[in-house]
């Protein structure tokens, strides 16, 4: 026969085990739905002229689209996408929104070449493209 006082330590760590692994688990999955964008931009003109369009006036061009006649690239911009759970469209969105936000920071006009993928890590990827402004 068994002795209980044995069975029990072992039932006790191996249900904080559990738990804790379960808690571990919605971490990471509420840390992943709800991850907020963070966009950097590189400076490659060195000055330029700064233009005072706000986010939802940038302009957006994907790649394979034509450049802006008179435009004057700047440096480029990127941010990370989270694609998991399902919510992928909503993330691009997001990540869209978020380089709007930080292209209008820089005092850019539009970015262009703008492309996002998943470079071979399912459910994360990047958004980068082109800064650029008009000539003023």
């Amino acid at each position: 026969m068994m002795d209980r006082t044995m069975l029990t330590p072992r039932l006790a760590r191996s249900t904080r085990r559990g738990a804790a692994a379960l808690l571990v688990t919605l971490a990471i999955a509420v840390g992943a739905c709800g991850a907020p964008h963070h966009a950097s931009f590189a400076n490659t003109a060195g000055t330029y002229p700064r233009s005072t369009r706000s986010a939802p006036q940038i302009e957006i061009l994907m790649r394979g689209m034509d450049p802006p006649v008179g435009a004057r690239d700047c440096g480029l911009i990127d941010t990370k996408v989270t694609l998991a759970f399902g919510g992928g469209d909503q993330s691009l969105a997001d990540a869209i929104a978020t380089l709007r936000e930080e292209a209008a920071r820089q005092g850019l006009d539009g970015i262009r070449d703008l492309y996002c993928g998943a470079p071979g890590t399912v459910g994360y990827g990047d958004c980068a493209g082109i800064g650029y402004v008009y000539a003023r």
